[in-house]
Parts: C-alpha cells; sequence; structure tokens
C-alpha cells in the first residue's frame, strides 16, 4: 500500500513539472505585435481616469520599459490630469524646474488641478499667479483651481464670509478681472466649501450682484451692485441642492460674425500671398 501511494505521488510530481513546449514568440510579447496594434492597446491602458486618481498611478505603465515609453507618453501626459500643489506664495510658479518636467513634457499636458495651500487669497499673488501662466509653456484644456488650506475655507463658512476683504476680492478677482488666457481653455472653481446659496451667489454667480462697501470714511454702508463681468464666459454649475457641489466654469466665448470674417481675411491673405501666378 505505501508502495503504491509512493509510485502515486511520484507520478503526479513528474507530471506536475513536466517540461512545457516552449512558445514560439520571443518575451516580451507585448514589443512583437505591430506597431498600429500597440497604439489601440496604449488607448485603452492611458484611458480618461478619474478625477481623483494621482498621476503617478496613470503614468505607472510607462515605467515598463523605454520603448513603451517613447510611443506612448505623449498620450499618456495628455490624459493625466496633475495635482500641482502650491504652498509658497512667491514665483517663480510654472517654470519646467519648479514642476519637475522639461519643456517638451510640459506642452502634453493638458490638465492640472491646482491645490492652493495659502493662508491668504491675495489678488496681488493671483495677478502673479496667472500672468506666469499665461506666459508658460503649458497649454491646458481643463484648469481646476482648489482652495485647500482650512483656515482660508472658514472664512467662507462663515454668515458674513462676503463681507471680508480677501473674500470679496478673491470673488471680484475672479468674476471680472481675471484675464483671458489663449493657453487654457477651461478653468474650474469648485466651491471653496460653501453650503449657503446667497454667499456664492454674491461671490460667484454671474448673473447676480456682489457686496461693495460705501466709499464715506466711518460709514461702511454695505451695498448690492452688479458685476462687471470679464471677457470669459462664466457658467455656475450646479449638479445638485447642495451648495458645496456647485462650481463656476470659464471658458472661452464663442467667436462673433465679426471675429470670423476676419479670421477668414487672415487665412485668405496668407494663402494669396503663398499662390505664385501662373507665368
Amino acid at each position: 500500500m505505501d508502495l503504491a501511494l509512493g509510485l502515486a505521488f511520484a507520478g503526479y510530481h513528474l507530471l506536475k513539472n513536466r517540461r512545457r513546449p516552449r512558445i514560439n514568440i520571443d518575451e516580451p510579447y507585448l514589443l512583437n505585435i505591430p506597431p498600429e496594434i500597440r497604439l489601440i492597446i496604449y488607448e485603452i491602458v492611458f484611458e480618461e481616469p478619474e478625477e481623483s486618481q494621482l498621476a503617478s498611478k496613470c503614468l505607472e505603465p510607462l515605467l515598463t520599459c523605454r520603448q513603451i515609453y517613447q510611443e506612448a507618453h505623449q498620450r499618456a501626459f495628455v490624459r493625466t490630469n496633475f495635482y500641482y500643489r502650491i504652498t509658497s506664495m512667491h514665483p517663480p510658479y510654472w517654470s519646467p524646474t519648479i514642476l519637475r518636467l522639461s519643456a517638451s513634457k510640459l506642452r502634453c499636458v493638458r490638465k492640472i488641478t491646482i491645490l492652493w495651500e495659502g493662508t491668504q487669497l491675495e489678488v496681488v499673488v493671483l495677478r502673479r499667479f496667472f500672468f506666469a501662466l499665461a506666459c508658460g509653456p503649458l497649454k491646458l484644456e481643463h484648469l481646476a483651481f482648489v482652495i485647500t488650506n482650512q483656515y482660508t475655507l472658514e472664512r467662507f463658512l462663515f454668515k458674513y464670509g462676503p463681507l471680508y476683504p480677501h473674500i470679496q476680492e478673491f470673488g471680484q478677482y475672479v468674476t471680472e478681472e481675471l484675464p483671458l488666457m489663449d493657453n487654457v481653455d477651461k478653468i474650474v472653481f469648485p466651491s471653496p466649501a460653501i453650503d449657503v446659496k446667497k454667499t456664492f451667489q454674491y461671490l460667484f454667480a454671474p448673473d447676480k450682484p456682489r457686496i461693495q462697501f460705501g466709499t464715506i470714511p466711518g460709514f461702511p454702508n454695505p451695498q448690492r451692485v452688479p458685476k462687471k463681468m470679464g471677457s470669459w464666459k462664466y457658467t455656475v454649475v450646479r449638479e445638485s441642492k447642495d451648495v458645496k457641489t456647485w462650481r463656476l466654469e470659464l471658458t472661452h466665448p464663442e467667436p462673433t460674425i465679426g471675429e470670423l470674417s476676419t479670421e477668414d481675411e487672415e487665412r485668405s491673405q496668407k494663402s494669396s500671398i503663398g499662390t505664385r501666378p501662373d507665368s
């Protein structure tokens, strides 16, 4: 009986560890398929990620080998949402050294979420920040500006938050002063933890007035005055009744008929200059 069990065990061991026929395709298999098939695979691997997914996780497949990196890094950088944490209120902000990417890679980035950790929202700092962005190497499709500093967020939660000078100036800068940028298609300002409808409207709603104090010293006399909207197209997106989920989106306005005709004339002039008359 013991001999039979021993033979059975030995036979099972030999069967389990038998030499299998070698695959004819050399490793690694992905790099041996046609390039057009690999591009389709990259489209699936680097699909649109969730907003909360970290960039390091999205770009992890690029670390497989150098060839995959060279073939897929542009597609991966275009679709990845990068988080940029602002801790210093002093420039530079957008240089390749600060962002730890070369200028060639920065040109591939299309989505960035700003995590603003500063304790203040001074307009002078915001002006420098967005001016540096407008003059930098980035060409963005989507830029989100998220305030993360708890001390700053508490001011928005206060009942009289719209009366704070820094809060007032921030809302006025976003809706009236922020210049239109050719290298940014959309800017999103999520609600900074605001849970009161009127507070959000005073600060960000384009069709609602803002609070302004009187100019007579000693008599604040707060008044509601219409907002003088800037050059962007301003849209308040309300996904639910909860004000904390609201956001203000800034997009480029539709070109007017005059602008379209001017562009057509410029194209025709360029084409006529490049056309040589028949001899």
